[in-house]
């Protein structure tokens, strides 16, 4: 009985992402990648090749070994681990504010994906309320959206064009499916303090109507940390 090289190799393969992928559930970094509607791929994804990979394992010896593993078919393995090394070994980009001011909620590709919620006045109000809230006056009046509602957000800070001066805005990524369909979602907030790009802030205060846009009037302004699941869904 001798080791086959070609099931050896298929079984390290298969070990490095299912490792991969378990390393994604239990240390919650799939929050980055991915929203919640599929994190299911990442559980299965991690099961079925562990159990591969096992299998592999237990049949690797042989009395009949097939050819070596050639440099051609030796590469193409070597190529598919590369992405979960890259992932290991390059810190993950966070979406902030220069990925916000790329990716507008308001026009392009965002705006064809978006998907304007159902309103629920007993709901709480967010990011994504106030957006169509903007848009929409009979939305606006679905969520309770109105002069003098109260609110808390936390975001990150952008400074998107067509701001008036005194304020800046206070962002959050909204994910549907993964972090590469993230879409930015922004609130005005008028403030005689700004604060620098990607800074994360706890806002409370009241809506008001400036210029036909909603903008959030602080009451109290408190940095926070990044919170370690940056998206909302």
């Amino acid at each position: 009985m001798s080791i086959d090289a070609r099931r050896l190799a298929r079984a390290v393969v298969l070990s490095v992402w299912a490792g991969f992928f378990i390393w994604l559930r239990i240390t919650g970094e799939v929050t980055r990648y991915l929203g919640p509607r599929t994190y299911w791929v990442v559980t299965f994804g991690g099961v079925v090749l562990a159990a591969g990979a096992l299998v592999h394992f237990l049949t690797i010896r042989t009395s009949h070994p097939g050819a070596p593993v050639g440099v051609r078919e030796g590469l193409g393995m070597l190529l598919l681990t590369l992405p979960v090394l890259a992932v290991l070994m390059v810190p993950g980009a966070d979406l902030g504010a220069l990925a916000a001011s790329r990716r507008n909620a308001a026009s392009g590709i965002a705006s064809v994906s978006s998907i304007i919620p159902e309103p629920d006045a007993e709901r709480e109000v967010q990011f994504l309320d106030i957006h169509y809230a903007n848009q929409s006056e009979s939305y606006a009046a679905a969520m309770g959206i109105a002069e003098g509602l109260e609110l808390e957000l936390i975001g990150f800070v952008t400074h998107p064009s067509g701001l008036d001066d005194g304020t800046f805005a206070l962002t959050r990524f909204y994910v549907s499916c993964c972090a590469a369909d993230a879409i930015p979602y922004s609130v005005a907030v008028s403030t005689d303090t700004d604060y620098p790009d990607d800074t994360w802030l706890r806002v409370s205060g009241s809506l008001t109507q400036i210029g036909g846009r909603w903008v959030l009037s602080p009451e109290t302004v408190e940095r926070v940390k990044k919170p370690k699941d940056q998206y909302l869904y």
